[in-house]
């Protein structure tokens, strides 16, 4: 079996653990899996009752999805995050406002589901606060 599969543009890993540990192309990433995998591990052995892990290697394939797709995008995110860890400033990059907008418009202009109405109506987002 290949650690990948090809779905149209992108290439995704198989929803394997081997295929998503392969697909984690970050440090930070691999040590958090391989350490999250021990414990729901020993949770499965305990509990004898499989949903932790099938849990497990959805959320992980998700973050493996988006390793293969953007890993330069991954080690962006952790560099940021260890910055916020040490009190350092962090760049804020584009609000998600702005985004949503110009992907509006990209729906707009393919004529793209149907509805022209509020297209960002699903997406309401208020302010995260950070502790």
């Amino acid at each position: 079996m290949t650690a990948h599969r090809s779905l149209g543009r992108a290439t995704q890993p198989e929803k394997s653990l081997r295929g998503i540990r392969a697909a984690l192309v970050v440090r930070q990433d691999r040590e958090a899996f391989d350490s999250g995998l021990q414990a729901v591990l020993t949770e499965v052995r305990v509990s004898l009752d499989l949903a932790p892990l099938n849990e497990f290697v959805h959320r992980w394939w998700i973050t493996a999805c988006d390793s293969a797709a953007d890993p330069a995008g991954r080690e962006r995110m952790h560099a940021q995050a260890e910055q916020l860890r040490a009190g350092e400033p962090v760049s804020r990059g584009r609000p998600w406002r702005e985004i949503l907008a110009e992907r509006k418009g990209l729906v707009a202009a393919e004529g793209v589901g149907g509805d022209q109405g509020d297209t960002l109506a699903p997406f309401r987002f208020e302010r995260l606060r950070l502790p």
